[in-house]
């Protein structure tokens, strides 16, 4: 029902922190999270966060990106750093892509524990 009401009323494809935001609406619980286009975003999006551990995801329409990499835990402000610069713009390739690939955009959430 949820999916529905997301295709419904925003269309597709969706990102992560796009669908995150439309379940917030619906009052379903979902972990904070930022969307990051620049790895300065990035890195103000961890210290506004706080905690010791982030996860590092790029947004592509496909999935399979935690198996291609696009998926990075983290544990220092200079690693979203560069896990960030690492995969923005970057060109995942998953097994649902396939050769085609899908540019990057990036997020960054803190991690439940």
């Amino acid at each position: 029902m949820i999916a529905w009401c997301t295709v419904q009323r925003y269309g597709l494809p969706q990102h992560e922190y796009q669908a995150k935001a439309v379940l917030g609406e619906f009052g379903v619980p979902v972990p904070r999270g930022f969307p990051a286009f620049t790895v300065e975003e990035a890195a103000t999006a961890a210290s506004q966060l706080g905690g010791p551990v982030w996860v590092v995801k790029a947004q592509i329409h496909a999935g399979g990106r935690g198996k291609a990499g696009g998926v990075k835990v983290v544990k220092s402000i200079d690693d979203v750093r560069a896990e960030a610069k690492r995969l923005l713009g970057a060109v995942l390739v998953t097994h649902q892509t396939g050769r085609t690939a899908s540019k990057s955009t990036g997020s960054t959430s803190r991690t439940a524990r």
